[in-house]
């Protein structure tokens, strides 16, 4: 997808998986808690996570702002992410270059 706003409302994922794939310039905020995320393929976009139950898994992926709540976040092949986070371990990161990493400070109603 290209130049999109994407919205998921809360309740719409209940609690399941929840992938992201193949974005660029684009908008997404999951405002719903989810068992664990992947994204592969986003550029130049802005990415918003409601709670993940377990792991975010963030690959080949540039040029873009997270916001992530999970429990463990792990990169690879990635470059140029800015992302605000709280996690219950520390990030694992593989094969990434230019991460910077903030305090969570995001909230939805």
């Amino acid at each position: 997808m290209q130049d999109k706003l994407c919205i998921k409302e809360p309740n719409s994922i209940k609690g399941q998986q929840f992938k992201i794939a193949k974005a660029d310039n684009c908008d997404i905020y999951v405002h719903d808690l989810h068992n664990s995320a992947t994204i592969d393929l986003v550029t130049n976009s802005r990415v918003v996570m409601g709670p993940c139950m377990s792991s975010t898994f963030i690959r080949n992926c540039e040029d873009t702002q997270f916001v992530i709540t999970c429990q463990q976040l792990r990169l690879r092949d990635c470059k140029n992410l800015t992302i605000m986070l709280y996690s219950q371990t520390a990030p694992i990161i593989e094969a990434s270059k230019d991460i910077t990493f903030h305090c969570h400070q995001y909230f939805y109603p």
